[in-house]
């Protein structure tokens, strides 16, 4: 079998079920996301789709990485403010990388 052609998965496994991870929101729009595992690539936007109630993360390559997190009223209703997320690598509580991408509110 070709693997150089074999086409990744574009769903991924959920970012909850692949390492230990939360998300932070405040009133004023700010989102973000912890994780205690490095990233499977590059994040190109993180989207929040309100019909499915999901978070998910849009790397680089077009692949979708569901969060598998859910949100409390207040937490969803301090989404409407959100234009970026930062989302934090931290392993023995050190921060090892961040990076701002856009946030997408998909109604």
């Amino acid at each position: 079998m070709d693997t150089e052609n074999k086409e990744e998965n574009p769903l991924l496994d959920s970012l909850k079920n692949s390492m230990r991870c939360g998300i932070l929101t405040k009133p004023d729009g700010d989102i973000t996301i912890i994780h205690d595992q490095p990233l499977s690539g590059g994040i190109e936007w993180v989207e929040y789709d309100e019909g499915e109630d999901a978070f998910s993360l849009i790397y680089e390559r077009g692949r979708i990485q569901p969060l598998g997190l859910s949100m409390d009223k207040k937490a969803k209703n301090n989404l409407m403010n959100a234009q970026n997320v930062i989302l934090v690598h931290i392993e023995d509580k050190q921060t090892m990388s961040s990076q701002k991408v856009h946030f997408i509110y998909k109604e």
